[in-house]
């Protein structure tokens, strides 16, 4: 072998070495980076005709198994999902509050048990009566607060949705980015290393809000699709938009057809909104149209089952004394078609309660609205009108007069006070619901009427059938229909809303255990990738120490042949 032989071999054994140290070097000082592999050269045997004469570095970089990273943005994508999953039920169950500790609505349904009994036990006490009123406004103001709560909940998803997809089109935009430079790195015989780990950040961010399937081509650009094949990022980028809906109500729903007030994610001007799953869109997207409205269908059940049985018990009595005026609150208008049947009775009474006209009305010959007015205003002492609102007004013509509707008369099937809404005690639905105005007015409607017999009394003193039929009702089983995540049972009114405290308080533990497992599997994978593709810095410092241990001794080879080189200089002189 030549000197110039050794001395060539040794430059690339310098070179390759330098190579190394520099390597071990840069990963040594961006072990911390976040999504930073670790690099190694590839080395081979340099050869001129068979012959070796040295190394040679042919390219550095990072052997990555995509497959391995692939996994990883998947339990990323479902860590996500489970945590924002976990993360709303809880705020719901907390707002619910359990049925241990006692929440709004528990509470509100006990006091206002407590107050009808107290105004059963005593009739005579106002106190009583006044704390009965309160509770039923307590119990109502109970109701629109966990409905706030739930559609505010739902309003700050559907925010949150829009966020995500703003992040969502600028990470798609990056890695789109990123791809660009890679393929001209590749095609230019430059090293892509980095900028591959910049781009798996990017998609380990992206599997946060949705999942996805990549597939890298030929030239090194990585495609990314939803998981139902809608394209996100091909040659270009595919972006999605989305308007949040502002403040949700109960009212608001989306629906595919787009005939829904809450509209939907778009890409290239088709709605995806039910193939975005996964991740954090995919489960707010499932919040704010199914788990939520779910719970709210729940409340609405609860809220109904009571009120039903408020006005139900209500429209069946008189309040005491009966009042010179009533006002329904069912909006109607004179025009509107009815099928009236059965007999409806309009009672006058004096001061004392006393009977002191009667008159039948046969609703069955009744087919609009303004047959019922006109009957009404038929019987004498009696005046009847709509108001402004559309609220079916009946007074006595004697301001000394109180008047009383009852029988067995009905409008479209329902008795006709409470098609009417009468003697309504509760107006309104979860959201709205409130004590009606005509309770300070007209009072509430608490005795059965004894008699429609003139010269009788109408009512009997210190009566509270009404009250005593709505505790009643409140206490026994009943049929609930399937609501939200509960199946259809038969339970007091009570015990539902403890199904509903229990069930969500149920769901919201088993979804943050699931949270916690997803996350452990994330941070296993995480874990398992970093510890093979990442810096380990005992181990690169080892490497670097060899490395210049080679720098040496290539040096050390260069040295001789130097020297030998100059001796045979010198023989040669």
């Amino acid at each position: 072998m030549s000197i110039s032989s050794i001395i060539s071999i040794a430059n690339s054994g310098l070179s390759v070495a330098q190579t190394r140290i520099s390597l071990a070097s840069t990963n040594i000082s961006n072990a911390e980076t976040t999504g930073y592999t670790a690099k190694t050269a590839d080395v081979t045997t340099r050869t001129v005709g068979g012959v070796g004469t040295g190394v040679q570095v042919i390219g550095t970089g990072s052997d990555v198994d995509e497959k391995l990273h692939e996994s990883l943005v998947s339990a990323i994508s479902t860590a996500s999902y489970d945590a924002t999953i976990a993360s709303y039920l809880e705020t719901i169950s907390a707002a619910l509050g359990t049925t241990d500790d006692g929440g709004d609505l528990t509470n509100a349904l006990s006091d206002l048990q407590t107050a009808l009994s107290d105004a059963i036990a005593d009739p005579a006490d106002t106190s009583a009566a006044d704390a009965l009123t309160e509770a039923l406004a307590t119990w109502a103001s109970s109701v629109n607060d966990i409905t706030d709560s739930i559609q505010s909940v739902r309003t700050s998803a559907d925010q949150s949705i829009s966020e995500s997809v703003e992040s969502v089109n600028d990470l798609l935009n990056q890695i789109d980015d990123l791809n660009d430079q890679i393929t001209k790195a590749t095609a230019n015989g430059t090293s892509t290393s980095d900028l591959e780990d910049q781009r798996r950040a990017a998609l380990e961010e992206l599997g946060q809000y949705m999942d996805i399937n990549t597939f890298t081509t030929s030239a090194g650009a990585v495609q990314i699709y939803t998981s139902s094949g809608t394209a996100l990022l091909t040659s270009s980028v595919h972006e999605l938009s989305y308007s949040a809906g502002g403040t949700l109500t109960s009212d608001s729903v989306y629906a595919s057809d787009g005939s829904g007030s809450i509209s939907g994610i778009m890409i290239d001007g088709k709605d995806v909104t039910a193939s975005l799953t996964g991740g954090t869109i995919g489960a707010l997207v499932e919040l704010r149209d199914e788990t939520l409205p779910g719970i709210q269908d729940e409340i609405d059940a609860l809220s109904d089952a009571v009120q039903s049985a408020v006005n139900a018990a209500a429209n069946a009595a008189t309040p005491v004394p009966p009042p010179n005026s009533l006002t329904g609150s069912a909006s109607v208008a004179a025009t509107d078609a009815i099928v009236g049947s059965g007999t409806l009775t309009v009672v006058l009474t004096d001061s004392d309660g006393e009977v002191t006209a009667s008159a039948d009305i046969d609703l069955s010959g009744c087919s609009t609205m303004q047959d019922v007015l006109d009957e009404l205003n038929a019987v004498s002492g009696i005046s009847a009108s709509l108001d402004s609102d559309g609220h079916l007004v009946v007074t006595a013509t004697d301001s000394d007069a109180g008047v009383i509707l009852t029988g067995d008369g009905t409008l479209d099937g329902t008795g006709f006070n409470s098609a009417m809404g009468m003697y309504d005690i509760l107006t309104g639905s979860a959201g709205t619901l409130g004590v009606s105005e005509t309770l300070s007015t007209q009072g509430m409607a608490v005795a059965a009427v004894a008699s429609t017999t003139v010269g009788d009394a109408a009512y009997a003193v210190d009566d509270t059938t009404a009250l005593q039929a709505i505790y009643n009702a409140m206490d026994d089983s009943q049929s609930f229909a399937a609501a939200g995540n509960l199946s259809s049972t038969k339970t007091s009114i009570s015990g539902y809303a403890q199904m509903i405290i229990d069930d969500t308080a149920d769901r919201a533990e088993t979804a943050s255990d699931t949270a916690t497992t997803s996350s452990a599997t994330s941070d296993t994978l995480s874990t398992s990738f970093s510890n093979t593709y990442g810096v380990n810095v005992d181990e690169e410092t080892a490497r670097l120490t060899t490395y210049q241990q080679d720098y040496e001794a290539a040096a050390q080879i260069l040295t001789t042949a130097q020297a030998m080189w100059d001796s045979l200089i010198t023989m040669m002189n």
